[in-house]
């Protein structure tokens, strides 16, 4: 059985009675109504024995995440920076300028269009994933 002591924190009893589920969830909640940060909630549960809710174990962090920590949770890698005159990663080998800057600022070059690619060899890359993707 699950007690409050003067602070309405959960105190379990020393001599080790079983918590039934109703009662843990109860005191899960007064953990963290009364806790003032995540860790120290974390420090009462260990202290009473109670696990943490398996829904709060695998829920998504509450802070907003850049864009290449969602990617990374998606299994995706960071986006290539190209740089001016760097070769195509497609291997057609043609010099490839940044996805912002006007071909007249860099002739002779084509624009990035994803993966460090040329618009042809991602079309291609892209296609090919599809294949493989597919039965």
């Amino acid at each position: 059985m699950v007690a409050t002591v003067g602070t309405n924190r959960p105190v379990i009893p020393a001599d080790g009675l079983t918590v039934h589920h109703e009662q843990e969830e109860a005191a899960r909640r007064v953990v963290a109504g009364n806790s003032s940060s995540a860790a120290e909630a974390a420090e009462f549960m260990a202290m009473l024995g109670i696990t943490p809710d398996k829904a709060e174990v695998h829920s998504r962090p509450t802070s907003p995440l850049s864009k290449n920590q969602a990617a990374a949770l998606r299994g995706r890698t960071k986006a290539k920076t190209v740089r001016l005159n760097e070769p195509c990663a497609g291997g057609c080998g043609q010099l490839l300028r940044p996805y912002k800057m006007r071909a007249a600022e860099a002739p002779g070059t084509v624009g990035a269009t994803g993966r460090g690619m040329c618009s042809g060899c991602y079309r291609k890359a892209r296609a090919d994933e599809a294949q493989e993707a597919a039965p």
